[in-house]
């Protein structure tokens, strides 16, 4: 979902985090990811852009997973 909305000033932290967390660090790898997802489509050109800049400069720390919440 990110990746189809690639809005630069909002969703490429998130994108590049979600990169990270899945190990994924060839644009290939995120056409595979996103036809699972999206069958028969490929990202809009943006998020090529997006993607691109981010494996550029270097996917970011995997962040720390938080703990189970306890419910009731």
């Amino acid at each position: 979902m990110k990746l189809r909305a690639a809005r630069p000033a909002r969703d490429t932290d998130d994108i590049a985090t979600l990169l990270a967390i899945l190990s994924i660090g060839t644009v290939e790898e995120v056409e595979q990811v996103f036809e699972h997802i999206f069958p028969g489509e490929l990202p809009p050109e943006r998020a090529y852009q997006l993607v691109d800049a981010i494996l550029v400069a270097g996917l970011p720390a995997v962040p720390t997973r938080p703990e189970r919440a306890e419910f009731g």
